[in-house]
C-alpha cells in the first residue's frame, strides 16, 4: 500500500506553520490539476533527464555530476507508469554510483518517507520501492509543467 502523508508532511519531513513555505507552494498547485497530459509531459520529461544520465556515465569526468537521489525518483517515476516494480537493486543501478551509496539514499528516502517499501504479492521474498503520493504528484507537478 502506497504511503498517504498528510499536508504537513511534505516530502517527509514534519514542517510547522511558519515554515511551511515548500508546503504552500504545493498546496497552492496542487489547485492546478493533475491530467493525463500533465503525466505524460512528465515522464516525457523523465525519461529525457535519464537519458541524459545516461550519456553523462560514458564522460571520463563523469563523476562530477552525480545525483543519485534524484536519478533514483526519476528512474522509480518512470518505471512506475510503465507498470514496472522498483526492487532495491533496480535502484541501486538507476542512481550511477555505487551500491553501498545508493543504498544509503534508499534508506534516507525510506526513512523521511520518500518512498516505500512493500513486499511483492507474489513472491514475498521480494520487498519492492514505491514513491509516496507526495513525492509522485511533486515529481508530476515539477516535470509536467517544463517542456
Amino acid at each position: 500500500m502506497i504511503a498517504n502523508l498528510n499536508a504537513k508532511h511534505i516530502w517527509g519531513k514534519k514542517m510547522s506553520d511558519d515554515d511551511d513555505q515548500l508546503g504552500s507552494a504545493s498546496r497552492q498547485s496542487s489547485s492546478e490539476r493533475v491530467d493525463a497530459s500533465m503525466i505524460d509531459r512528465a515522464v516525457k520529461m523523465a525519461r529525457k533527464q535519464l537519458e541524459v544520465a545516461n550519456s553523462r556515465t560514458k564522460l571520463p569526468y563523469a563523476d562530477l555530476f552525480s545525483d543519485p537521489a534524484w536519478l533514483i525518483l526519476l528512474d522509480m517515476y518512470v518505471r512506475e507508469h510503465l507498470g514496472a516494480k522498483t526492487t532495491g537493486s533496480s535502484a541501486y543501478v538507476s542512481s550511477h554510483t555505487y551500491e553501498n551509496v545508493a543504498h544509503r539514499y534508499v534508506n534516507y528516502m525510506t526513512d523521511r518517507l520518500y518512498l516505500v517499501r512493500e513486499t511483492d504479492p507474489i513472491d514475498e521474498s521480494i520487498i519492492n520501492l514505491v514513491l509516496s503520493d507526495n513525492v509522485r504528484n511533486d515529481l508530476t507537478r515539477i516535470l509536467g509543467s517544463s517542456d
